[in-house]
Order: C-alpha cells, then sequence, then structure tokens
C-alpha cells in the first residue's frame, strides 16, 4: 500500500521524510517530495492533485488506445488545440463544451509545435504539410508552401517574430512576407537563412524573446536580430542548446530552455543585454540524470505560476 501522506505534527525527521531543509529556516528544498506542497510560510501540506476537466471518451464512441494518448495541448483564446498519437488534432470549446476533430490523417507519434499568428495558430510537427487553425471559423488549412529557395516547408519548429512567422526546417531558417502566414516565397519580403556562422548542425527549437528570435541547437544557442529582410542578422550567443522543439518556455520576464538541465535566458543592465543563468537544475542533478534522452523529443515545460515552478 503506497503510503499517499504523513503526520507531520510532531515536526520533520528529515532522516525518515523525503523533504530537505534548507540551511535557511524559511528556505526549503523538496526535489524529492511527494505528494506535498510547500507553503508561503514554510509550511507543508497535502498536495490537492489534479482536477478532470474532460475526456475525448465524453465526445466519441470506441476510441483507441493512440487516440486516447494526447501528446500536445496548445490554448488560443476559447480554444483547446488537441494532439494525439493517431495524427489527430481537436478543437475544444471553453465556452460551450463542445469538441470537434479537426484533421485526423496525420503522422502517428507525432510531435507538434504551436504558435499564435494573426487570427489562428500556425502547427508543424517535421513530418506533414504545416496547418493553420483559423479561430473564426474552427477550421484547420493544410498548407503547401514554398521557400524563396524553391525548397518545400515542412517545418519542425515555428515561432512568431516581428510580425513574421519563422520556421525551422534542418539548418534553415524560412521567414514568411510580413503579416502572411501562406506567403514565404515574396522577393524582398519573404525569405531564408542557413547554415549561419558555419554551422549546419539542425535547428531544434525557435523562440521569441524581447527583441530577438532565440535559436537553439543541440549544442548551440543564436540569437537573431532585426526588423526586416535587410537587417536581420544572426550571433552566436552561447554553447548551450535545447533538446526538443517545446523545451523552452516565456515566463516572468525570463526565457527558460532545457538542455541536460534547466537554463535562462533575461535581459540586464542598461543596456538591455542578453544573459545566460547558471543552471537552475543543480540541486536536482540527480533526477536530471536519470531521464531518458533516447525520448528527447517528448520533453516539454509546463509552467505552475502559482507556486513559480516549471
Amino acid at each position: 500500500m503506497k503510503l499517499l501522506f504523513s503526520d507531520f505534527s510532531g515536526g520533520i525527521n528529515t532522516s525518515e521524510t523525503k523533504l530537505n531543509l534548507g540551511l535557511e529556516t524559511k528556505k526549503i528544498a523538496s526535489q524529492e517530495a511527494l505528494n506535498v506542497e510547500i507553503m508561503s510560510n514554510g509550511a507543508i501540506a497535502r498536495s490537492k492533485g489534479n482536477v478532470e476537466f474532460f475526456k475525448l471518451e465524453d465526445f466519441f464512441d470506441n476510441l483507441s488506445d493512440e487516440q486516447k494518448s494526447l501528446n500536445s495541448i496548445f490554448s488560443f483564446k476559447n480554444f483547446i488545440l488537441l494532439a494525439n498519437d493517431a495524427g489527430e488534432i481537436y478543437s475544444y470549446n471553453i465556452l460551450d463544451a463542445s469538441m470537434k476533430l479537426l484533421i485526423d490523417t496525420l503522422t502517428k507519434n507525432s510531435s507538434f509545435c504551436f504558435t499564435e499568428y494573426l487570427e489562428g495558430v500556425f502547427i508543424v510537427n517535421g513530418k506533414d504539410y504545416p496547418l493553420y487553425f483559423s479561430y473564426n471559423d474552427n477550421e484547420i488549412e493544410v498548407l503547401d508552401l514554398f521557400g524563396a529557395n524553391g525548397v518545400r516547408i515542412i517545418g519542425s519548429s515555428v515561432a512568431s517574430f516581428k510580425s513574421r512567422l519563422f520556421i525551422a526546417q534542418g539548418a534553415t531558417i524560412f521567414f514568411s512576407a510580413l503579416g502572411r502566414y501562406d506567403d514565404f516565397q515574396t522577393s524582398e519580403d519573404a525569405g531564408y537563412i542557413n547554415n549561419f556562422h558555419v554551422d549546419s548542425n539542425d535547428i531544434v527549437a525557435l523562440k521569441a524573446y524581447q527583441e530577438y528570435l532565440a535559436i537553439y541547437k543541440e549544442k548551440q544557442t543564436y540569437l537573431l536580430s532585426g526588423n526586416n529582410i535587410s537587417d536581420f542578422a544572426v550571433s552566436p550567443f552561447a554553447n548551450k542548446g535545447a533538446c526538443a522543439k517545446n523545451a523552452c518556455l516565456n515566463i516572468n520576464n525570463k526565457q527558460y530552455f532545457f538542455s541536460n538541465g534547466l537554463f535562462a535566458l533575461s535581459q540586464t543592465g542598461e543596456l538591455n543585454q542578453i544573459v545566460m543563468s547558471s543552471e537552475y537544475s543543480l540541486k536536482i542533478r540527480s533526477i536530471v540524470n536519470e531521464i531518458d534522452f533516447k525520448n528527447k523529443e517528448k520533453i516539454f515545460l509546463l509552467p505552475y505560476e502559482n507556486k513559480n515552478q516549471l
């Protein structure tokens, strides 16, 4: 029988629990605490757990295990987009609690990347044609796109920056015409950048931060600056990268990313310089070492803002 809680009324015995008290009485390091929430005054309480929001089984009958296995979720206005291992994407309307199947022909077991753009969401998975979800129509449009170099765009990661879409494919970044999600070919407006700084390694993730677009490779981070095709420039920034397309997140004016540990970009100083933090996950290094990086594509960052946790 698994123990769900403990009686702490007589105090905490650190030799018998998985809580470790810090050197300062107001700080508690709880890297291995089970079913415990740490309150702002240093007290601890049993975790309340999660609340069920909805289930696909409530809307559709005879679903397979692949259909029930959700691997991506994205919230946009009053919609929640859901992708599963069966290659399907659904939209859930929070206002009327309705569920709609948008598409069911995508490659199975794909990892999706979403970004808000104009009145919708642009979606890529690195295997199928890009998609665009229209908020007004609650429909998905399949896009057959080509870059300015004539290459068909599939895209493994996507981000919105300076009113354009930026799509990573291999070692190339394609960027759209200003204010367009379906035009990557218009001369002197759309374009592409590839093999910058003689680095032909694949781009793992793209994420806008402040006045820059962070370009993450597995072992290197670059920053793209500029406002249009005439002054876009890519500069090397750090010899740390991201391990997956969804392993970076903007929250509390910082951009966190997961490599072989958790790091962050932040803006500081009078010149608003971008700097990289030391590793945030040092206290749980033993747990990080247990991660199976063979399945690193499934790694993603999830914020818990009320507790300042990721």
